[in-house]
């Protein structure tokens, strides 16, 4: 068993199988229910960890993902309005006053 998967502050021998444990690393799956829980080796993988950090946070990351495309489609309907709308009418200036985005050009 690789050091990497010992909890930090516990028995290397015990976590990595030096030491022999009626549990893993020792004894390996599949897992019997008169293994010993090895308290010194992380048994939980990435991907359940993963899941369930996303199930936990899935409102969090459901608002961002509705968020985001509503801030993007708003930006290009201020561009749309404030900038390219009066260059189609044919207007001189860009009447861009209220619109927090002004740019500093004139049409000519």
């Amino acid at each position: 068993m690789p050091e990497s998967c010992c909890r930090p502050g516990g028995s290397k021998p015990l976590c990595t199988g030096v030491e022999a444990i009626v549990g893993p690393p020792t004894k390996g799956p599949p897992m019997e229910s008169s293994y010993v829980k090895n308290e010194y080796l992380y048994t939980e993988g990435c991907y359940e960890k993963v899941i369930e950090n996303v199930e936990r946070n899935a409102l969090i990351l459901g608002g961002v993902a509705a968020l985001v495309p509503l801030i993007l489609v708003g930006l290009c309907l201020r561009v749309i309005y404030f900038i390219m709308l009066p260059l189609l009418m044919g207007q001189k200036g860009l009447p861009l006053s209220g619109c927090p985005l002004t740019p500093k050009i004139k049409v000519i």
